[in-house]
C-alpha cells in the first residue's frame, strides 16, 4: 500500500519496447535518442501517446543521483 500522499496508478496493458540505462538524467535523454535512432525509427513501430515508465532495481533515493540504474519502458504500438 502506497503511501497518503503518493500518487498512484495503473500501468495499462500493451506492447513496450524498454532498454536500460546507468546515469544522470543527461545520461537517461541520449540514451534515448540512441534507442530512437538506432530501433525505433527502423522498427515500424511509433510511440504511442501514453505514459512511460521506468523500473528501479535498487531504491534510488538511497544511490548516488550520478549512478541510478533503472529500465525505461515505452509503450509503442505499428505504425
Amino acid at each position: 500500500e502506497a503511501p497518503k500522499d503518493m500518487a498512484t496508478g495503473v500501468i495499462e496493458a500493451g506492447k513496450y519496447a524498454s532498454y536500460n540505462v546507468t546515469g544522470n538524467m543527461n545520461e537517461m535523454l541520449k540514451a534515448l535518442v540512441a534507442f530512437k535512432q538506432g530501433w525505433l525509427d527502423p522498427s515500424g513501430y511509433q510511440i504511442l501517446a501514453t505514459a512511460c515508465y521506468e523500473e528501479y532495481p535498487a531504491n534510488p533515493a538511497f544511490e548516488n543521483c550520478e549512478q541510478h540504474t533503472r529500465t525505461v519502458y515505452i509503450p509503442i504500438q505499428p505504425v
